[in-house]
């Protein structure tokens, strides 16, 4: 009889332990953490948008909640909760690099995070050189818009969709009016133009005076280029347009 005890005893005990240990087992395999993906490492102009685009799953659940920390403070700057727009962030101090952090919850309340790098560029050398800023009504006005590469790597040069072209210019009248806008196609590039690093371009304008007939006064002459990443989204190009000014005076010389 006591042996019989004994044995039941033993058998309820081993199912007691059996069964904990399928629901440990249970708890632990059903509960794995989800995975992050922070993407590739990001290179940036400053003032440029950056758009993040992380990537998560959770194989055995769903993610709930998705943050990024854009600039590494141990902030978290955006959640999915709190917005449905997309991570976006603007960094403006060249020469920095930041590490950001995104990190996804999933529904059994664990976590993951991934690390993506995003390197500042130093601001590329943008200059208008004129020989002179006082014309005669007849006489040819010529324009010298130099760029200088001076990133460790490769740039693109254009905005078609934006409405600007490689490099353009714009002639202001004294009363801030718009007179003349013209974008500048390189030959044989229509669209973009890559930049190799630290190369130097220079683009010439000529006659403007001819093409303009500007009148006796003084003009704001605005150079600018478009230094962008490329199409992030279909149709919607990211980047900086930097700009230079020269004011120029038209006399009488009669």
């Amino acid at each position: 009889m006591k042996k019989t005890v004994k044995i039941i005893i033993a058998i309820v005990i081993l199912a007691i332990v059996i069964a904990t240990t399928m629901i440990i087992q249970k708890f632990f395999v059903t509960n794995r953490p989800p995975t992050a993906d922070a993407g590739h490492d990001l290179y940036v102009d400053p003032g440029q948008p950056v758009i993040f685009n992380g990537i998560s799953y959770d194989t055995d659940g769903k993610i709930v909640l998705e943050e990024w920390d854009f600039d590494g403070d141990g902030k978290f700057d955006w959640n999915s909760t709190a917005t449905s727009s997309p991570p976006t962030y603007t960094f403006f101090e060249p020469n920095r690099s930041y590490r950001a952090v995104y990190r996804v919850t999933d529904n059994g309340g664990l976590s993951s995070s991934d690390i993506c790098n995003v390197y500042v560029e130093p601001i590329p050398l943008f200059s208008m050189i004129m020989e002179k800023t006082n014309f005669s009504t007849s006489e040819p006005i010529n324009v010298t818009i130099s760029l200088k590469n001076l990133k460790n790597r490769s740039i693109f040069v254009s905005a078609p969709s934006f409405g600007f072209g490689n490099v353009g210019f714009t002639i202001i009248d004294s009363n801030l009016r718009i007179l003349k806008r013209r974008d500048i196609i390189i030959p044989g590039i229509p669209e973009i133009i890559k930049l190799a690093p630290h190369q130097t371009v220079t683009y010439t304008i000529t006659n403007l005076q001819l093409s303009y007939n500007l009148t006796l006064g003084k003009y704001l002459i605005k150079a600018w280029y478009f230094s962008g990443m490329g199409e992030v989204i279909p149709n919607q190009w990211v980047g900086t347009l930097y700009s230079e000014m020269c004011t120029i005076t038209i006399k009488d010389t009669t």
